[in-house]
């Protein structure tokens, strides 16, 4: 909880002279104020903790705030300058010989792409952080990315790639027994099939997907799994399994109180009134 140790970590700033120290809390204290989208205060304290970190030649430090000066501008949606900081501070993290981190700030350099729709660049970074991660044997990670990258090919209209690199990951994902990540992988792979006007098959990724996020209390994540598997429903005209999972995603976003996606359900639900009553008994 952020927000409940900003007075703590303000007070140790003032009583500390020594510049690593300076630095470790101004990270700390800068990414609590991110979060509390106080972001012009995190970047004049994150500036404060790069002049000390470089005034102790602290290499690790300054990258790290480098990071977290890229976080805010990111936030901010000064995105140029988000790209120059994250830039220095994958090349600081080479210099500190530290993989990890390296590919972290890949993968962060990769989402700045994604939100300026440069997809290949994104890409591209993002295959230099799963080389990464499949070299320091953390799987989870690994699959993350591969989903990811699911969905920027997802975007570029290439289909078959992006369900190998769905099917990859769930394959991780499902042997570490992530049932966040297999319910995300569902989600996606569903989302692939219904742009491939795959409606069926499609329908029973997000079944199985709004399953695993309603163990995980994600209701939001729930809801649209079942408002998607409705409308894939609605698309092979099965009917009552349409009207019913139309009603579930209704009960959802009321719970959720998200009105125009309620409105949307309730649309779906009279085109399943008015597609029954024009579908001849057999």
């Amino acid at each position: 909880r952020p927000e409940g140790t900003l007075g703590m970590w303000t007070g140790w700033t003032d009583a500390i002279e020594e510049k690593v120290c300076v630095t470790t809390i101004a990270t700390h204290y800068g990414a609590a104020l991110q979060h509390l989208e106080r972001c012009a205060d995190g970047l004049v304290l994150a500036h404060c903790g790069l002049d000390a970190a470089m005034q102790a030649h602290d290499m690790h430090g300054e990258a790290t705030l480098r990071v977290l000066l890229g976080n805010l501008h990111t936030r901010m949606g000064t995105f140029p300058r988000a790209r120059a900081f994250f830039e220095r501070a994958l090349a600081l993290f080479r210099l500190c010989g530290i993989p990890v981190a390296v590919a972290s700030t890949l993968c962060l350099l990769a989402e700045l792409a994604h939100k300026q729709g440069k997809m290949l660049e994104a890409a591209s970074n993002y295959d230099g952080a799963l080389t990464i991660f499949r070299d320091q044997k953390m799987p989870l990670a690994e699959a993350q990315i591969l989903k990811t990258l699911g969905e920027i090919r997802r975007e570029l209209q290439d289909g078959a790639t992006a369900q190998q690199l769905f099917l990859e990951a769930m394959g991780i994902f499902h042997a570490a027994h992530s049932i966040p990540g297999q319910a995300e992988c569902l989600l996606s792979m569903g989302m692939l099939k219904q742009a491939q006007r795959m409606p069926e098959d499609a329908r029973l990724d997000f079944e199985n997907a709004a399953v695993l996020f309603h163990r995980l209390g994600n209701f939001s994540a729930e809801a649209e799994a079942v408002k998607r598997r409705a409308d894939c429903a609605l698309a092979v005209q099965k009917f009552p399994e349409a009207e019913m999972a139309f009603r579930a995603a209704v009960q959802l976003y009321e719970r959720l109180g998200n009105i125009r996606a309620l409105a949307e359900c309730c649309r779906g639900l009279g085109v399943v009134a008015s597609r029954r009553d024009d579908v001849p008994a057999a």
